[in-house]
């Protein structure tokens, strides 16, 4: 019978699947089909991670500005999109799960141009109408 590896006062005939290493029962966890130490574990699920998904938001931020400068309602569709990409990548930020914080980026910025258009639009309109 081998001694423990972390509790050499405990007798086994346990070992760990990675190492090899003798540990008694409390020192050995079953992971992915395996019985490992601690140290074992780490290495095995190192990789191994959730599937990260796009954000809820993801199309909704990157649709609503161009549709809003199409329908010339980009002065309300662009303050909406630009609130919705800023929340989004704060919640992208701050959630690992979640993947879109270039899609927040760019919607913003297509939210702001498309706010400027029409502004612009508006303003030369306005210039025209005078003359």
């Amino acid at each position: 019978m081998a001694l423990c590896h972390q509790h050499p006062d405990r007798e086994t005939e346990l070992a760990c699947d990675g190492c090899g290493r003798s540990f008694c029962e409390s020192c050995l966890v079953g992971i992915l089909g395996r019985t490992l130490c601690e140290e074992c574990k780490f290495v095995a699920v190192k990789g191994v991670t959730a599937p990260r998904r796009r954000h809820p938001n993801a199309t909704l931020v990157m649709v609503l500005p161009i549709v809003g400068y199409i329908t010339h309602l980009a002065l309300f569709t662009g303050p909406i999109g630009l609130y919705l990409g800023r929340k989004m990548l704060t919640e992208v930020s701050e959630d690992p799960n979640y993947t879109g914080r270039t899609l927040a980026m760019v919607g913003m910025m297509v939210s702001g141009a498309s706010l400027v258009a029409w502004i612009v639009g508006a303003a030369a309109g306005l210039l025209v109408g005078i003359r």
